[in-house]
């Protein structure tokens, strides 16, 4: 299969079925009916994936709003006189209440940050039973936008959500069936990673600003990609109607690790383009973009099983360097260094005696190709530094040097080439490996040798680029903010 083939395939599995789409605008439509009836009420609307046509199997729910007449209630809003929504909310949950059970018997109703979230409790099969979020809205008076409820701080935010759907739907057919189609599969996408990347409203307002034009699906999506890694690490995503606040990112991510990942998607995508009809190239390019899509190939079968040892913690066997033990990894970005090492050092550096280096370095050459070892000054140092290429397992060979400083001669120093994305690097870039108050056999000791100390490296750089993949860090870890000191 071409890349395009299966760019076709993937997007037929996302596809919502017409059945749910038919009982979700059903139930929508129900909720948008009793909440007419509600005294003041200006009008109803639809809003949402539901109403661009950016949804995806499985439909989970549909969007609706009330806009309340301001006039109605001159006391309400910002634009009143300050009262909170709370009140006004509750109101609404009681109204229609009654009149939706009148023909959904099991529907229960509960508050959510913009609204009321209403559940019918009437499952379409294993995996859908759609819900609908009902905003409560309030119109303005100096523009047409709206204020809707915060109910998590009990305040009013701006926000015009009837103009988004105006604007992700606007332009000629065929730029709206390129935008869904995009839409849907990005979306596919960032929903891989736990959390997503980007939430459902990110991505529809980057596809509203990347594509402007009819284009063929697969140059459209790697548009998309590009435009968002580009974009990203120097400003969010402004509100496309120009009326909210920028587009938050989740909490525990950030617009690096986001906007790289971004990119990895895009150059998939280039990569399988390239591949032309090389149908394993194509596979193991596209692998990279949508994994839980794909029958993966070998080599990703193979980083799945290694994903699969490092998620449980379990002991690694890594040919040539013995068997790896789980660590914890420690510390984060921008963390300055403490050393602390563990047992007495030997008289004057280890490394300037013969028979000590032999027995740190047993079972390992560095006189190897790709391999060296000397004396040197490192970052202002004296020390000792070995230089070698590491294969990391299905990711490839990195260069990596691992310094030991002549003031602490038994605890390194191990660096890297490559992506620095990583929540475990130290302020100076070398890789926080291990914690330092573990028991002995879950950390890296002097005596473990050298063959271990290159085995912990290599694991480490595997996690990652699992992590820069995917956004999930393997094995146990301890978070710290940036401080005077790491260990």
């Amino acid at each position: 299969m071409t890349a395009r083939e299966l760019i076709e395939e993937i997007r037929k599995q996302i596809a919502a079925d017409d059945a749910a789409l038919v009982e979700a605008r059903r139930r929508r439509d129900a909720v948008r009916a009793a909440a007419q009836t509600f005294s003041g009420a200006l009008r109803t609307f639809r809003s949402g994936s539901l109403a661009t046509g950016f949804v995806n199997h499985p439909v989970a729910d549909a969007d609706c709003g009330l806009v309340l007449d301001r006039r109605c209630y001159t006391n309400l809003g910002p634009d009143g006189g300050g009262e909170l929504p709370y009140t006004i909310v509750d109101r609404i949950h009681d109204h229609i209440r009654p009149v939706l059970r009148l023909t959904d018997p099991a529907v229960s109703i509960r508050k959510m940050k913009r609204g009321l979230l209403v559940g019918f409790n009437a499952p379409l099969d294993a995996e859908q039973d759609p819900t609908v979020d009902l905003v409560v809205a309030l119109n303005r008076r100096e523009d047409d936008a709206l204020w809707i409820p915060n109910l998590d701080r009990n305040r009013w935010d701006p926000s015009h959500p009837e103009k988004h759907v105006d604007l992700f739907t606007s332009g000629s057919p065929e730029l709206r069936r390129t935008r869904a189609q995009v839409a849907r599969l990005a979306k596919a996408q960032v929903k891989q990673f736990s959390p997503p990347t980007l939430s459902s409203f990110n991505v529809a307002a980057l596809v509203w600003e990347a594509i402007q034009q009819p284009e063929p699906l697969f140059s459209a999506l790697r548009r998309l990609f590009a435009h968002a890694a580009a974009t990203l690490p120097w400003r969010l995503t402004c509100d496309p109607a120009g009326v909210s606040d920028p587009i938050p990112i989740p909490d525990d991510l950030d617009t690096e690790v986001i906007a790289h990942c971004l990119q990895q998607a895009a150059s998939g995508l280039e990569q399988a383009i390239e591949a032309g009809n090389d149908e394993e190239k194509v596979l193991l390019a596209l692998a990279k973009v949508f994994p839980n899509y794909l029958e993966k190939p070998s080599v990703l079968k193979e980083r799945s099983r290694m994903a699969s040892k490092l998620r449980r913690a379990a002991p690694v066997a890594l040919s040539g360097l013995g068997t790896v033990p789980p660590t914890t990894s420690y510390g984060g970005r921008g963390m300055s260094r403490r050393r602390r090492v563990i047992g007495k050092p030997p008289s004057g550096p280890w490394y300037g005696d013969f028979k000590q280096r032999r027995g740190f370095e047993r079972g390992f050459c560095p006189a190897a190709p790709g391999r060296s070892g000397r004396a040197c000054r490192y970052r202002g140092a004296l020390g000792y530094m070995y230089r070698l290429l590491v294969d990391v397992p299905t990711y490839g060979v990195r260069k990596v040097s691992i310094f030991f400083p002549r003031k602490y001669p038994m605890a390194p120093s191990v660096f890297a080439d490559g992506p620095h994305l990583s929540r475990h690097r130290f302020r100076d870039g070398s890789l926080c490996m291990w914690y330092h108050s573990d028991p002995p056999e879950r950390r890296w000791r002097f005596s473990d040798g050298l063959p271990l100390l290159v085995g912990h490296t290599e694991l480490h750089l595997f996690k990652e680029s699992w992590f820069i993949d995917t956004g999930e860090w393997l094995g146990a870890e301890i978070l710290h903010q940036p401080g005077p000191s790491a260990s």
